[in-house]
């Protein structure tokens, strides 16, 4: 099966209210960072952590069943941060919330991770889904300004970073990841897309899965 059944950068644009499985306590850790970016570009984040009573000064939730029901019928991602070999246990979580509120709408594994059968139980139970896909770095390819709810022209940074004059490629998609990580203002060029995903990953080598 496919990566995902609906286009990432769709999820983005479209839905507000994320779920986090496996949102972390430690600032090292994707977990802890993409969520944080999250909040910051303007989505609202529902950490779930068995060992956390806040996340980001947010409320957290020990499991997915414990979110109460006025907040799971507003869920419109869970955004999953744990090893493939759990997805679908996830997965049959969320198809449970699906049966009983109408939501989620969709799965989305992070970086690195896929499970077949999980998509088979996601696909059964109507929820689209995304895997082995970062939702920061979607979003800094997107543009932050093509939500519905965020982003401003970052004047100040354009003054002073031009595109290079008859720019070579590598020097177009480096232009293009500056640009993504200080204003965001238009969606990197589909044909740099996934070079500048691969500047995107390694500027964030300092933190670790999970």
């Amino acid at each position: 099966m496919p990566k995902f059944s609906i286009d990432p950068q769709d999820v983005l644009r479209k839905y507000r209210v994320i779920a986090v499985v496996g949102a972390s306590k430690s600032p090292e850790k994707d977990a802890y960072a993409v969520p944080a970016y999250l909040l910051d570009a303007g989505y609202e984040v529902v950490p779930i952590n068995p060992t956390a009573d806040s996340i980001h000064g947010v409320k957290a939730y020990h499991t997915l069943a414990e979110v109460p029901g006025d907040l799971a019928k507003r869920l419109d991602v869970v955004d999953v941060f744990r090893p493939s070999s759990e997805f679908p246990e996830v997965a049959r979580q969320v198809a449970q919330m699906k049966r009983s509120t109408g939501r989620p709408f969709v799965f989305w594994g992070q970086l690195g991770l896929e499970d077949e059968e999980a998509k088979g139980i996601l696909a059964a139970a109507g929820v689209d889904y995304v895997m082995d896909r970062c939702m920061r770095t979607e979003h800094k390819v997107m543009g932050r300004s093509f939500t519905s709810f965020g982003g401003r022209v970052n004047a100040e940074w354009h003054e002073g970073h031009g595109m290079p004059e008859s720019p070579t490629r590598a020097q177009r998609a480096q232009w293009h990841f500056e640009h993504a990580e200080a204003c965001g203002c238009r969606p990197v060029p589909e044909d740099l897309a996934d070079e500048v995903r691969g500047l995107i990953r390694a500027a964030n080598e300092g933190t670790r899965p999970g």
